[in-house]
């Protein structure tokens, strides 16, 4: 009986190139969403009061005072790196029957988690996940006397599952694709980014914000305005986190012919020869914050934020 393997090749993904790109973002990446769900969630924190902004500002929101009011702001951002990750790799498999289908992709799977146990990654540390079973269809040409009909029939199954694999390091990574590529399984989906103890970072973030505001108001007390905590004072927080693959751009290689080249040949007629486009990681810009921790990384991390907002409303 003839046997068809399917892998999900995706040009090799230019496998040894890409693995520290995988690292965070893998073949599902989605640029588009590149830092839009912070300045969305801080637009609607920002509209619950007046605010100014600077004209030549950075578009940071300024403190707001007024005969009756007084609001402050404090961002604070903090780098995390990742304690750990979690690898989705799919993979798939086309045979002529369902039993068969089944027997061909589990006998790649458990090579590969054969693989994974010389590396180190036990049980715990996985997951296969069962994804889909569908039939693929193929034409049948009907003839009649004077036309043909093509009708779709099934002509076998295709079987897909997901294994999960959770790792702490990037050189482990490197030998988890090296072994699932032998195995026929080259689809990075993506690549989840774990933080052990978010509610330590954001107790952080919450201090400094607040250590923050303290100097704000001493500095306006500086200048005669009358903050006291017992005149209807109101506070506002918004927290979140920007992950790696929400913050990657595409980037295309540029470059011109050289100049003697340029004198020779009528541009009128060149052709340019297609430029190499990959992605890079594009962190938040700083200068939307008062305070970065942890601001110079090489790795790309997680970046957390805190925005607490405070509002005196002053006595006629």
């Amino acid at each position: 009986m003839k046997r068809l393997y399917f892998g999900l090749l995706l040009s090799s993904l230019c496998f040894y190139a890409d693995a520290l790109l995988a690292q965070v973002a893998g073949n599902a990446l989605q640029s588009q969403q590149k830092s839009q769900r912070y300045y969305e969630n801080n637009d609607r924190l920002n509209a619950k009061t007046p605010t100014v902004v600077w004209a030549g500002s950075s578009g940071t929101t300024a403190d707001f005072v007024g005969d009756t009011a007084v609001t402050l702001n404090a961002r604070v951002m903090m780098n995390v790196t990742a304690d750990s990750y979690v690898a989705m790799l799919g993979t798939a498999q086309i045979a002529e029957n369902v039993e068969e289908c089944h027997t061909l992709i589990d006998r790649r799977i458990d090579a590969f988690l054969t693989a994974l146990d010389r590396l180190g990654i036990g049980t715990k540390d996985r997951y296969v996940d069962f994804v889909s079973q569908v039939p693929v269809f193929e034409y049948e040409v009907e003839k009649k006397l004077f036309s043909k009909t093509y009708n779709e029939v099934p002509r076998g199954f295709e079987i897909k599952k997901n294994v999960h694999i959770a790792y702490t390091d990037n050189a482990t990574l490197k030998a988890i694709l090296t072994e699932a590529a032998k195995h026929e399984i080259y689809d990075i989906i993506k690549v989840d980014v774990v933080i052990n103890d978010l509610e330590a970072v954001y107790d952080s973030l919450r201090h400094t914000a607040v250590r923050l505001l303290g100097k704000k108001a001493d500095n306006y007390r500086l200048l005669g305005v009358k903050l006291s905590p017992n005149r209807y004072q109101s506070v506002a927080e918004h927290i979140g986190s920007v992950y790696p693959v929400e913050q990657y751009d595409k980037y295309t290689a540029f470059s011109n012919p050289t100049l003697s080249a340029v004198k020779r040949v009528d541009l009128s007629n060149v052709v340019s020869a297609p430029k190499s486009q990959t992605v890079y990681y594009n962190k938040l810009p700083y200068n939307e914050f008062d305070k970065v921790i942890n601001p110079q990384i090489i790795e790309p991390a997680v970046q957390i934020y805190c925005h607490v907002q405070t509002r005196y409303i002053l006595k006629p």
